[in-house]
């Protein structure tokens, strides 16, 4: 699992998107899997208000994985957005929970994005998931 800041080109592209967490200091964790040709940057959350059934949740923390502010980074943005100069600092637990958990990150990962589409498609979204994710922005 690796840890990356997007970089400020990215949040500046970004910048009427609301549902994109906007914090240039919080660290992006990339998935290994590419889904549909794209790299998936799921968001490392320190604190979460409530937990849903979209977030990797890290036992013992408050914190984990948000699924539903995930952001798409193409090939061609790659180099553009993905931070290689800063390394983010991860906490001890964050970190020692998440190494070794790429395969099931990408699982869920292509789990949630299936969700996601689906709803998408029919319009049915019982739960505002449509409304709070990140992912409308990348269509």
């Amino acid at each position: 699992m690796k840890f990356h800041f997007l970089t400020t080109q990215f949040y500046d592209d970004y910048a009427d998107c609301d549902q994109i967490l906007i914090k240039d200091k919080r660290p992006y964790c990339f998935s290994v899997c590419e889904v549909d040709g794209v790299l998936i940057a799921v968001p490392l959350r320190s604190t979460f208000n409530k937990f849903n059934k979209y977030v990797i949740r890290i036992p013992k923390t408050t914190g984990g994985l948000d699924l539903t502010k995930s952001v798409v980074i193409t090939d061609e943005n790659r180099g553009k957005y993905i931070d290689a100069r800063r390394a983010p600092t991860v906490r001890r637990e964050d970190y020692h929970y998440l190494l070794g958990k790429e395969y099931e990150l990408e699982q869920r990962l292509k789990t949630f994005i299936k969700i996601y589409k689906k709803r998408y498609e029919t319009s049915i979204d019982d739960n505002s998931l449509l409304e709070y994710c990140s992912l409308k922005y990348f269509h």
